[in-house]
């Protein structure tokens, strides 16, 4: 087989009299094989010979101009393999590279026609060779085909050889990963469209060097007006690249400008997985636009109910200035219920579709939340003033208006779009304190009703949620306190107190009621769902559990799996085994039909609270601002989206919003692992000490987990404490 094109683009006899850098990272076996694009192509490496030709009687020569057919013929196999099946899966996934540089094929879900023992299987991660990876990046959906990679399955272990290792069949040879190859024979969609490396300029032409090892260096075809510098880091965008020999043509999308290594490790990260920081200046030329423009005219005004007069509340994080809702509550007056308010930013008044703020946004999909700073879906113009709800000024909503029963049960409901005058902007603290001494509370007696009518409705709607199944998967965190200069500096625990609940409960109720509104009406929406567990992977996660001294039950049974919940609340176990539950479980994700959420026991969800941070809610918005628009002029109003459209834009949303997970986690991970090598340096009596739990024990050391920040590493048999008396660690 050809070798993969050099990383050179020119010979170094050229680079040297050039006198410009030696555009190479990796040392090549031999200059012959040196190769540069030329034609518009990578041309193979010139030493690569054709099989030589068979002339029978053992003889081969090596004139041929090419290969005999009885040797490229495919072969009918030997007597042991003829009639045998063919021990192979094409499969669609997802191609992805770890931190260590090793390349993996993940099978989705929605492969049909499987048998059970394949539908197992994809849960599994395969791995790949770098030459049969196409031209797959990180993030890419793709076809693969995985085969049993022809190893020996014990290879490596110390204790010695098994030979009585049953063969491979069709019906066990999936059952061990480690024993698989993936094969990409397709790239279906690029879901991030980036590649992160260095820059590289030679004779004349632009080249970047990948972070992906596994990548040639390639030609940067166009650089957009920006000016890097040599061996500055930068990512470029993929315009087309559809062989690994044909020459790609790629775009410079931006250079990374950091302080310090950390921060750069940070930017590479964003820079992975296809976030952008800022904003360009086509976003801010027409965000410009918006803000010249008063927020409110008289004939939108009379298009609106007006509640600026209803005392209006949010409670939100001490530091939050995006503001998506606000709720607003009163007692009925026969004294048998209660009218609730729950108003969101209208976002969609806004941001139009079509517009280059709404592409920016479907592109981010949503705001990523960073320990030290926020990437927001929308400009901090939009997103933290014109349409957050600040106190004492007035603001565009759309609204649910709900009317509930004794029980808290819903018994009636309407939408609109209205106008709200915050009266007052709450910390879920100062809430709470306001529940626990209202008379030491300095706020009116209008807020001090509204929170305390708040708390009581929303701990029947919990318990209402409760009774009919809802899991509750709340663990414990940490919170990262950071310096001026970003760093960590300490921890303190995330403290869950009741008026988290008290928003929570009214948000989960409007979402749901949207939700089964859109499917009365027959309109097209986005929704949330989240399939039901595999019992198979519940069941590892009980034989888990066990291994802690619990004893779960079945918890293919919701009943149990909540007791189970209940019982290792507050244990020293519990973030540890509720992230293994979590792991256990399906991932929610957003699609066009409506299903079952399994987590919150609903029947019908969907996101409409949160439009500020997530593109799915402003989706919701539109679809449900047009039946409210046909409600009010008793004429068609039609909806933005149809079914196709949807299905797609929710398709790119679950992408995006595990991006935005991945980045939060491993952004948080490295600052961590900052702060722990910064007392690694300390002196050994000025280290902190933390508690951590030993996983497992090898020849080579103990491998531990410090649970707090869930975060697992090996202590090396030489780093531990070694007893001369008894001569043993």
């Amino acid at each position: 087989m050809p070798k993969r094109p050099s990383k050179k683009p020119q010979n170094s006899t050229a680079s040297k009299r050039s006198g410009s850098k030696k555009p190479s990272r990796r040392k090549s076996s031999s200059s012959k094989s040196e190769e540069k694009p030329t034609n518009g192509k990578w041309s193979k490496p010139k030493n690569t010979q054709p099989l030589p030709k068979f002339k029978g009687k053992g003889k081969f020569t090596s004139k041929s101009k090419g290969p005999n057919k009885a040797l490229t013929k495919k072969s009918s196999g030997s007597s042991r393999d003829r009639g045998k099946p063919s021990l192979s899966l094409t499969l669609k996934g997802s191609f992805k590279l770890d931190v260590q540089q090793n390349l993996y094929f993940y099978p989705s879900s929605d492969n049909p026609t499987l048998s059970e023992q394949e539908e197992k299987f994809l849960n599994r991660r395969v791995q790949v060779a770098g030459k049969d990876s196409l031209t797959a990046i990180h993030g890419d959906e793709v076809i693969a085909v995985v085969t049993p990679n022809g190893r020996d399955p014990h290879r490596g272990n110390y204790r010695g050889r098994n030979h009585s290792t049953p063969e491979l069949t069709a019906n066990n040879w999936l059952e061990e990963p480690r024993n698989l190859k993936a094969k990409v024979t397709k790239i279906l969609d690029r879901k991030v469209n980036r590649i992160l490396g260095t820059y590289i300029y030679h004779n004349n032409k632009h080249y970047i060097a990948p972070e992906a090892q596994y990548l040639p260096e390639m030609e940067i075809t166009h650089l957009g007006g920006l000016k890097p510098q040599i061996d500055d880091w930068i990512s470029v965008r993929i315009e087309k690249w559809e062989k690994f020999y044909d020459k790609p043509i790629l775009s410079l999308k931006n250079i990374i400008k950091y302080e310090n290594p950390i921060e750069l490790e940070e930017l590479k990260v964003l820079a992975r997985l296809g976030i952008e920081p800022e904003f360009n200046s086509t976003i801010q030329a027409e965000l410009a636009l918006i803000t010249k423009q008063p927020l409110i005219s008289e004939e939108e005004r009379a298009k609106r109910d007006d509640f600026t007069k209803t005392p209006i509340i949010t409670i939100d994080p001490k530091t939050a200035e995006d503001h998506d809702d606000a709720i607003g509550i009163e007692k009925l007056s026969d004294n048998q219920g209660w009218k609730l308010w729950v108003h969101i930013a209208d976002v969609s008044h806004l941001v139009t579709p079509g517009s280059a703020l709404d592409k920016e946004a479907l592109h981010r999909g949503n705001s990523t939340y960073l320990p030290d700073k926020v990437l927001p879906m929308l400009p901090f113009a939009l997103s933290q003033d014109l349409c957050s709800l600040k106190p004492d000024v007035e603001r565009l909503t759309c609204y649910v208006e709900l009317l509930l029963d004794e029980d808290a049960q819903v018994t009636d409901y309407k939408f609109g779009k209205g106008i709200i005058n915050v009266a007052a902007k709450l910390s879920y603290e100062e809430a709470q304190g306001i529940l626990d001494n209202p008379s030491e509370s300095e706020r009116p007696a209008a807020i001090i009703e509204v929170v305390q009518l708040s708390s009581t409705l929303t701990r029947l709607l919990r318990a209402n949620r409760i009774k009919n199944g809802s899991l509750e998967l709340e663990r414990p965190s940490l919170e990262l306190i950071l310096n001026d200069q970003r760093e960590v500096v300490g921890f303190e625990p995330s403290v869950h107190i009741e008026t988290h609940e008290l928003i929570e409960e009214c948000m989960l109720l409007a979402n749901e009621t949207i939700a089964t509104y859109m499917i009365q009406q027959q309109k097209a929406c986005i929704y949330r769902v989240h399939d039901e567990p595999d019992p198979e992977k519940l069941e590892n996660f009980s034989q888990m559990a066990q291994q802690y001294g619990y004893s779960p039950g079945d918890l293919t049974l919701r009943g149990e799996l909540q007791r189970f919940l209940k019982v290792i609340k507050k244990s020293p176990y519990e973030a540890e085994l509720k992230l293994a539950l979590l792991k256990s479980l399906k991932r929610a994700c957003y699609i066009e039909k409506s299903m079952p959420h399994y987590g919150l026991a609903k029947q019908h969800y969907t996101h409409f609270t949160s439009p500020i941070r997530r593109y799915a809610d402003l989706v919701v918005h539109r679809q449900l601002s047009a039946v409210i628009q046909t409600q009010r002029t008793k004429q068609l109003e039609p909806t933005p989206y149809n079914n196709q459209a949807i299905a797609k834009i929710a398709e790119h949303l679950s992408v995006t919003e595990r991006n935005s997970s991945d980045a939060e986690e491993q952004i948080k991970k490295l600052k961590l692992l900052n702060y722990f090598a910064k007392q690694a340096a300390l002196p050994y009596d000025s280290r902190k000490s933390f508690e951590a739990r030993i996983g497992d024990c090898s020849p080579g050391g103990l491998f531990i987990e410090l649970s707090d920040f869930h975060l697992k590493g090996m202590i090396r048999r030489a780093d531990l404490p070694y007893n001369q008396d008894e001569k043993a660690w």
